[in-house]
């Protein structure tokens, strides 16, 4: 045997026990060098897009709060200066009306201010209120008092707010063409039911016994 060859094969053994061998996987260090490029590259990059995304939604958002909060209006001219107006619409900032026009726009009649919406029913057959009925609630019954004894014809009736003509608003005359022929009447002997109690002369109670004759 050689010494050479001895030696040689000891050295062999030495390094082969100081440094073993490691075996390659394949990908190992692809793998690391991916995972430094998505911590470094790839998740600068998405970081950088969350900032974005973030920046420019707050951007974003801010300025359509601004818009919504100056948004504009409708208003309608009042021309009658009761608080309530009419026609066509007037966009202006919703703090912002223009003078002599207001938000609304339910004035059945701009050129009264005694017309709008609550305005207490006058008798004028005018829809004061704005409720689509004229003068209600102040309708009365009045009735025909031809003979002027302050007593009407039941039969000759008028609905109207006010009295029109010879009119009075009690009724339960049973001859308005005489003066003396009425509810209040003196019952007296005459052939007649000056009282209006259905009753005439002798068989009324009431009868004026000295209007007999003797």
């Amino acid at each position: 045997m050689r010494v050479d060859r001895v030696w040689g094969g000891v050295f062999a053994l030495v390094l082969a026990g100081c440094y073993p061998e490691v075996p390659y996987k394949a990908g190992a260090l692809d793998s690391g060098a991916g995972g430094n490029d998505g911590l470094s590259g790839d998740g600068a990059a998405d970081d950088g897009a969350a900032d974005d995304g973030g920046n420019e939604g707050g951007g974003d958002g801010g300025s359509e709060g601004t818009d919504g909060g100056t948004s504009d209006c409708a208003f309608f001219l009042d021309g009658d200066l009761d608080g309530y107006g009419a026609g066509d619409a007037v966009f202006a900032p919703c703090d912002s009306p223009p003078p002599g026009y207001v938000d609304n726009d339910l004035d059945c009649d701009d050129g009264a201010n005694v017309v709008f919406p609550g305005a207490g029913e006058r008798c004028d057959a005018v829809d004061n209120d704005c409720d689509g009925t004229v003068d209600e609630e102040l309708v009365y019954v009045w009735f025909a008092d031809a003979d002027a004894d302050g007593f009407g014809d039941p039969d000759a009736v008028q609905e109207t707010c006010e009295p029109v003509g010879r009119v009075v608003a009690a009724a339960g005359d049973c001859d308005d063409a005489a003066p003396a022929v009425n509810p209040e009447g003196l019952e007296v002997c005459g052939g007649l039911d000056e009282d209006c109690d259905g009753l005439i002369d002798d068989l009324d109670d009431s009868l004026d016994a000295s209007s007999a004759p003797v």
